[in-house]
């Protein structure tokens, strides 16, 4: 008793929630953000999770809002086209857009199963790469990868790319694509132990990072979490993610 009494005062003083429901709605809906609002922080889309990237610049994007991220290669040009009309989220940096989003269960909670549609990744290509991959990553309290869901392709070199090894960019990369191509794919990963959930790219051109994405020009929605509480003793779970999240917030004045 006077051990939860003390988890919950810790962590409600570190601004994190205590939760005592195990699910969450599927998928998360963002109607009650306007289009261009922050998504980050803590509860901001639901009490039990916190968000972040190292830009800080997680906002809301919606079909045909002024908040632009991508426009898809449909015979209606569409800004945004696809994200659902629930809404969708993307690093909205003007400058070196990264997309890292990390999400951290709130007090008392592991993720057990976790899935996000990205859209439009791979019919961009401006820093002038030939291979080009996104994965979403679960890691447990240690930091040990413990689930991990990757797409990846080759393509030319071109701003524009039109052959790849999965068809096409300017099709199988456009939002307009079929479910599965790089331009409509739904990562799904699952564990018992998940502590922190991160988005991770990787491309092979030297005129830039080579850890964002290949493709800045891209969006996600249909987020669907579940949670579950975490066992007997194992508070250090919540402060072992946690912190990880604020360290890789605090690294980002660096890293930029």
């Amino acid at each position: 008793m006077l051990q939860n009494l003390l988890r919950t005062a810790v962590l409600a003083a570190a601004g994190l929630v205590v939760a005592s429901s195990t699910s969450l709605a599927s998928p998360i809906s963002f109607s009650a953000l306007a289009s261009g609002a922050s998504m980050e922080g803590v509860g901001t889309v639901d009490p039990r999770l916190t968000i972040a990237t190292t830009n800080g610049m997680g906002q809301v994007i919606r079909q045909g809002s002024a908040n632009v991220r991508y426009n898809w290669n449909g015979a209606a040009s569409q800004d945004n086209g696809g994200i659902i009309p629930s809404g969708g989220f993307a690093d909205m940096d003007p400058g070196l857009t990264r997309h890292d989003f990390v999400f951290v269960p709130n007090g008392g909670l592991l993720i057990t199963s976790f899935s996000v549609r990205m859209l439009d990744f791979g019919d961009y290509n401006p820093y002038s790469g030939t291979a080009s991959a996104a994965r979403v990553v679960g890691l447990d309290a240690s930091s040990t990868v413990v689930a991990s869901d990757t797409i990846s392709f080759t393509h030319d070199a071109t701003a524009n790319p039109t052959v790849g090894s999965l068809g096409n960019p300017q099709v199988t990369s456009d939002a307009t694509a079929a479910p599965g191509s790089p331009g409509n794919y739904t990562f799904n990963i699952s564990a018992p132990n998940i502590a922190r959930v991160e988005f991770q790219f990787l491309h092979n051109s030297a005129q830039v990072l080579t850890t964002i994405p290949s493709d800045p020009n891209i969006g996600f929605d249909s987020l669907d979490v579940t949670f579950t509480p975490e066992p007997a003793g194992a508070t250090v779970i919540v402060f072992a993610a946690a912190a990880a999240l604020l360290r890789r917030r605090l690294r980002s004045g660096c890293e930029r």
